[in-house]
């Protein structure tokens, strides 16, 4: 979701050593920051949303077209 999208009362995510803080939009691998684009973020809460499903690429650029931005998720997906 966007950041305006995400609602700052949804609680942070964890796997393992991931955890994605969705209300100051902050991702830490190993307790350590890690420096994300807005759409990476937005794109990484997205798929942590939904755990154990699988998204073919024309759904995640469905996803894409919810969003303007100078960023395309196309981008990112490479088969």
């Amino acid at each position: 979701a966007s950041p305006s999208a995400i609602e700052t009362s949804t609680p942070a995510l964890a796997f393992g050593w991931l955890e994605i803080n969705p209300e100051n939009r902050v991702v830490c691998v190993n307790n350590q920051p890690v420096s994300l684009a807005a759409r990476e973020f937005d794109l990484l809460f997205h798929l942590a949303r939904h755990p154990n499903h699988v998204f073919t690429r024309d759904q995640l650029l469905l996803y894409e077209t919810r969003f303007k931005g100078e960023e395309r998720v196309g981008n990112w997906i490479q088969f």
